[in-house]
């Protein structure tokens, strides 16, 4: 059975900013998904990305509740083609329902590292706070 997701709890919008703000400060896209999608999107190509399925992989390391930071580009966002990938993801976790995740991209010139990492992981327990 799966757990509740973002979605269900109406918060598309304030995913949204907080992907805008941390786009802003780190320079890296981001991204906020819920357990079926991506909900929110802040860099260039968000109509690749908005709205589509998360890839099987992305769906089983959310599953697992753990942090995940590479600079391997080999954990792609979504069931696309020509999905973008992961370089940094924390999971969402409210009142022990797991909801979904908020993740860095890979860039051309830029990966997310342990600065990033820990910018994530104070994004999605700010989001877990307001989820409660």
């Amino acid at each position: 059975q799966r757990q509740m997701c973002i979605r269900d709890r109406d918060i598309s919008t304030y995913a949204a900013d907080v992907c805008t703000s941390l786009h802003s400060v780190s320079g890296l896209f981001c991204a906020v998904c819920d357990c079926d999608s991506v909900i929110a999107f802040s860099g260039s190509g968000k109509k690749d990305v908005l709205d589509k399925s998360i890839s099987d992989e992305l769906d089983e390391l959310i599953e697992s509740r753990k942090s995940y930071l590479s600079d391997l580009a080999e954990l792609p966002l979504t069931s696309e083609k020509s999905s973008p990938m992961i370089s940094a993801l924390s999971p969402i976790v409210s009142n022990g329902d797991l909801l979904g995740a908020i993740v860095f991209l890979h860039s051309a010139d830029r990966q997310a590292g342990e600065s990033e990492a820990k910018l994530l992981l104070a994004a999605s327990t700010f989001i877990s706070k307001q989820l409660e």
